[in-house]
């Protein structure tokens, strides 16, 4: 196993990771949108490792945050991924460009409203993620900070080619509806939700984040 692998999952949950992908095969082929340090896409990496599987895997890894643009072209050399994964320092969104608020560990955002240092960033739309590697993805994480419902509504046609989302959603999301609102979006594109963690209490329980993973009906 390879030193970074073992030594950064210790910054993880395994737990609740293992929780969600054990209702799902393994992806090979995924996305990691809010991949922060990699964290997830290295976890996802190991669990195929140690289950023996050797085709090898491809990964999109984006996330806005300006801190990432070193660690993770570094993490994906150390790893011996650089013909497999693809990074992008770009957010979510519609339009080129969006303030990106950068705040402590893995809470930045694109929300306003929510301090931190404000950064213009690249969107990175539905078009440049496909041209990075093309075709259907079997899994599609994400992890936006609030901007989920962004991303429901904004990548669509990428949306329709993942055959799972694993989506963190947060009470506080751009829509204004709540998780319920994120359920009934994830329905309308088709989608059944496999499971969902319990919901997490943050900010003096005035704010909620949770887990859903959801499968596309369009794949059998």
């Amino acid at each position: 196993m390879i030193d970074v692998l073992k030594n950064t999952f210790n910054l993880l949950n395994e737990t609740e990771n293992e929780e969600f992908l054990n209702k799902i095969e393994l992806p090979r082929k995924w996305i990691d949108t809010g991949c922060h340090m990699g964290y997830f896409s290295l976890y996802v990496e190991r669990a195929r490792r140690q289950a023996g599987i050797t085709t090898p895997s491809h990964a999109i890894l984006i996330d806005a945050d300006s801190r990432t643009s070193n660690t993770i072209p570094h993490m994906i050399s150390r790893n011996k991924l650089e013909d497999q994964w693809v990074y992008q320092n770009a957010a979510i969104g519609v339009g080129k460009f969006v303030t990106f608020y950068e705040n402590d560990y893995m809470s930045s955002t694109t929300l306003e409203g929510t301090g931190g240092r404000p950064v213009k960033i690249a969107i990175c739309n539905q078009e440049e993620v496909e041209r990075m590697i093309p075709e259907d993805y079997d899994l599609v994480k994400i992890d936006v900070e609030g901007s989920e419902w962004d991303f429901l509504n904004s990548y669509k046609t990428l949306i329709e080619k993942s055959q799972h989302l694993l989506l963190e959603w947060h009470s506080w999301h751009s829509g204004g509806g709540g998780v319920q609102q994120l359920r009934e979006r994830l329905l309308d594109l088709n989608f059944s939700i496999l499971h969902e963690g319990s919901a997490i209490k943050v900010e003096g329980e005035e704010r909620e984040v949770g887990l859903i993973i959801a499968k596309n009906e369009r794949f059998h």
